[in-house]
């Protein structure tokens, strides 16, 4: 991320107009950040309104699923940890 906005930032400076691959890698890695931020869960979910309806098969993933939505900061990050821990493996 930080190459890609370095290498934007450099070329928007110079007055350089073809900065197409730049920008998106930067708007990749911000992308991807806010979907993978376990504070912004709600907040892609309403992004990405498909999501809602979907139930894991996994009832372990359903249920840490269902910890960060309706958990406290704290147990959020320990469900999500624990989530993406799971995902890595299945």
């Amino acid at each position: 991320m930080g190459e890609s906005s370095t290498a934007l930032l450099r070329k928007l400076q110079s007055g350089e107009s073809e900065i197409k691959a730049e920008f998106l890698d930067v708007f990749a890695a911000k992308l991807l950040n806010f979907t993978r931020n376990p504070f912004c869960v709600r907040k892609v979910l309403n992004t990405f309104g498909a999501v809602t309806s979907h139930r894991f098969t996994n009832q372990d993933l359903q249920d840490a699923y269902e910890r960060v939505l309706n958990g406290s900061r704290s147990a959020a990050v320990a469900s999500a940890s624990f989530f993406c821990s799971l995902i890595a493996y299945s």
